[in-house]
């Protein structure tokens, strides 16, 4: 029992595992990886960290999310990464209309990571943004409509300058689902689909 104790505690640690930068996961030499951790060794994860914010004075909306680490999460292929965790809420004219703070809604953001981002269809062929520290890919929902995440193809992007505050781009490109009572294919999203939110 003791040896069982003693080797299930240096599995625990990671014994054995690969360790890679986060920014490396979806590069093609590791796609094949197997019992690899995917580690933010150069913090790349901090610049997204924290609460942002957008507000819309015309539509009378504010959404505010915050963003926090996660650390060592399971993956395919028995590997594990660190990846960003979201918890939102959307205030429109005064009256929230959801609010993950404080009501859980664990399938509204699913972390992607340091991936290429596709940006459309040209000339027969797909064009896609190459990945970069500054652009996280992610999928998003808001709790009503939580079932269609995988729907989403949110891209995340980093912006800085000296003397101002930091700037999140967001694009989210959604695949119109299907309405079952008017048989019509709709976003169902009250958010804009793109964005830029300040870091407070």
């Amino acid at each position: 029992m003791f040896i069982l104790s003693i080797l299930f505690f240096f599995d625990f640690l990671g014994f054995g595992q690969t360790i890679k930068p986060i920014e490396t996961e979806w590069d093609q030499s590791n796609i094949s990886e197997r019992d690899t951790y995917f580690k933010d060794v150069n913090n790349v994860l901090n610049k997204f960290l924290g609460t942002w914010k957008y507000e819309d004075a015309s539509n009378n909306l504010v959404f505010e999310i915050t963003f926090s680490k996660l650390i060592n999460q399971e993956q395919i292929f028995d590997n594990y990464a660190d990846e960003l965790s979201a918890q939102f809420k959307l205030i429109i004219n005064g009256i929230e209309q959801y609010n993950t703070y404080t009501t859980i809604c664990e399938d509204c953001f699913i972390p992607g990571g340091f991936n290429s981002y596709e940006e459309g269809f040209e000339n027969d062929e797909f064009i896609y943004t190459e990945s970069n520290v500054n652009m996280y890919i992610a999928s998003f929902a808001e709790p009503n409509i939580e079932d269609d995440v995988l729907a989403s193809d949110l891209k995340l992007e980093y912006q800085f300058s000296l003397g101002s505050p930091a700037q999140l781009i967001w694009t989210n490109k959604v695949s119109e689902v299907l309405d079952y009572i008017t048989n019509i294919r709709v976003n169902n999203y009250q958010l804009p689909m793109n964005m830029v939110l300040i870091k407070q």
